[in-house]
């Protein structure tokens, strides 16, 4: 009895792990099926769209522009070039950006039949961080207003490195901080302490002189090791 039990878990254990076993397989063909269907929209409509601005009569070369990894306080100025497809003149009437970190800026003079123009952009590279911005321009275009946008992530801006007088870091343990004092002004500090120190225990005359000596010997040698380090 126990084996046939043991026989009847095992074999339900293994008919569990095949069916979930299948059933992974089957997901992972479902949402791989579904990428494809989504990744082909995405590309189809980006054609359609390069279509469309093609044939537009302000024509731009690109509607976005990816300024990557930018550094701090960089140049942040992109040129959008456009062409004038129409049998007009076309008239920039405004460009508008989505935020003030963004200043475009155009041509104010009609831009006559078959020439090209620039709306250049401007981000302030001086916000560290991703960014997303859009800029949209408006015209006596039949397709007016175009949108335009610009990504990036602008890099941290670089630590100042300085020497900082309140260092909390020792040198060889003898109680002295990083760029304080040296010289004879660490001596006058050192005898200072001491004295401060052996007071305190109640120690007086003689008994206080040759303490006072011996600690100032230590530290004279602890100071010069600390000299030879440097060098």
């Amino acid at each position: 009895m126990p084996n046939s039990l043991f026989t009847y878990i095992k074999c339900n254990f293994a008919n569990s792990i095949k069916i979930h076993y299948k059933q992974a397989i089957i997901m992972k063909r479902i949402v791989f099926i579904f990428s494809l269907i989504l990744m082909s929209s995405v590309i189809l409509v980006a054609q359609e769209e390069s279509k469309t601005n093609a044939k537009a009569e302000m024509a731009f070369a690109s509607l976005s522009h990816d300024y990557g990894s930018v550094v701090y306080a960089a140049d942040g100025t992109y040129d959008f070039k456009f062409t004038n497809n129409a049998e007009k003149p076309i008239v920039i009437t405004n460009v508008k950006s989505s935020c003030g970190c963004t200043i475009p800026s155009w041509p104010k003079e009609p831009i006559q039949p078959g020439k090209t123009g620039t709306i250049t952009v401007k981000y302030n590279t001086k916000l560290a961080g991703s960014f997303n911005k859009t800029v949209q321009v408006f015209s006596t275009a039949e397709n007016s207003p175009v949108k335009l946008s610009i990504r990036g992530k602008v890099n941290a801006k670089p630590s100042d490195i300085k020497t900082s007088t309140n260092s909390t870091k020792l040198l060889n343990g003898t109680g002295v901080k990083e760029g304080v004092q040296t010289g004879k002004d660490l001596e006058v500090q050192s005898e200072t302490s001491m004295t401060t120190e052996i007071a305190r225990d109640g120690m007086s005359g003689e008994t206080l002189s040759k303490n006072k000596q011996l600690k100032k010997q230590a530290y004279q040698k602890k100071l010069a090791a600390q000299k030879t380090i440097k060098k």
